[in-house]
């Protein structure tokens, strides 16, 4: 009987133990840590033959001799398999209402308007080019696919790049971090994400800003704005047609964000990028700058659009100017770029007091001081 107690005690304290270690792992995974753990390995079955099928003819895009073209089946089979990777990897399909609002705020207020000229549509998703008239399943380009179902944004899919079978029947799932890290940081608001993205997503960043015109997030314009920094002065004056933007339907964009980038990296001795966007203001009147940009300004936009343009120049270099001249003038003007202007437009001032200063307190205490 003795020995019976012992030998239950033993097992009773290996219990204990077992307990103990179990209730240490559950509090591992409930760590704030655990986000860092890799997603369970799963193997699915579904539609196994129509994917082997497009894998197969995806093979032969380049083929000189059996060549296929990519198409609309391409993006559509591929959209519910990258819907469930990105789900493997903890993305959170947002809801109706907030993707929506989200894709605007990234993309623009027209991105998924059915006529905008910017965007091709399909029956399970829209393309946003990077550029006018650029090729919708060029790989090469910036654009930007977003899934009307499965609320999520991703690149042209190709199936081998993140599909594998491992027998016949069954295949897995290895998505691109980076494509996991842009819907996670851009559509959960996952913060932890977007180191990954200013270190391994450069590209994709520069094209956000420049080219799609999101500039909410000051580390994103870093990495856009610094790259152009490095540019020769004539390159540098084409830092003006990213910031000022006619689209693809002739309505003026001003891309505030840059402008605030500008004025926050400007000081007595550093001044390029600033003095680009004051020789912009004068080229909306002349054609001085004309053979550094893609457009020339002064037939690029109508009378309204320059000024409006002409505006926001004025706002943000005169407190530049006010501050820095004096600190050194061999870099900064003693002249008044509001009356340099008057030159060229007498107008200007009047369209805009008209139009309430656009809101802009600088030019409205420079404008009123001066009636």
């Amino acid at each position: 009987m003795k020995q019976l107690l012992i030998i239950i005690s033993i097992f009773y304290c290996i219990g204990c133990q077992s307990s103990g270690t179990n209730n240490g792992a559950d509090s591992t995974v409930n760590d704030s840590s655990a986000d860092t753990i890799k997603p369970e390995e799963k193997l699915h079955d579904m539609n196994v033959a129509a994917i082997k099928k497009y894998m197969e003819l995806q093979k032969h895009l380049e083929d000189e001799t059996n060549r296929t073209s990519y198409t609309e089946a391409d993006v559509t089979i591929a959209i519910p398999l990258l819907a469930e990777a990105l789900k493997e990897n903890r993305f959170v399909k947002p809801a109706d209402d907030v993707f929506r609002q989200k894709i605007q705020n990234i993309f623009g207020k027209h991105a998924l308007q059915p006529d905008y000229c910017g965007a091709k549509h399909h029956d399970k998703f829209v393309t946003l080019l990077a550029k006018e008239n650029g090729e919708e399943y060029d790989y090469t380009e910036d654009n930007v696919m977003i899934s009307k179902e499965h609320n999520f944004i991703f690149s042209v899919p190709f199936l081998g790049d993140f599909v594998t079978f491992t027998d016949s029947t069954h295949y897995k799932f290895k998505l691109s971090p980076v494509q996991v890290a842009r819907n996670r940081y851009l559509l959960n608001d996952n913060k932890a994400d977007l180191a990954y993205l200013l270190a391994e997503d450069t590209l994709f960043i520069k094209s956000l800003v420049l080219h799609f015109g999101y500039t909410a997030d000051q580390k994103l314009n870093d990495v856009a704005m610094n790259g152009i920094s490095r540019w020769d002065n004539d390159e540098i004056a084409r830092v003006c047609e990213y910031i000022f933007v006619k689209d693809c339907k002739g309505e003026l964009q001003i891309r505030e964000g840059l402008l605030q980038w500008i004025s926050d990296h400007s000081d007595a001795n550093e001044n390029r990028m600033v003095l680009a966007i004051y020789d912009y203001a004068t080229s909306l009147y002349t054609n001085d700058a004309s053979h550094k940009l893609h457009n020339n300004p002064n037939t690029y936009y109508n009378k309204e659009q320059k000024r409006k343009i002409a505006a926001y120049i004025i706002n943000t270099w005169m407190p530049l100017n006010e501050k820095y001249a004096a600190a050194n003038p061999a870099k900064w003007s003693v002249a008044s770029l509001i009356e340099n202007l008057d030159g060229y437009d007498p107008g200007l001032q009047e369209f805009i007091v008209k139009n309430n200063y656009f809101s802009l307190p600088y030019l409205q205490k420079e404008i009123s001081a001066r009636q």
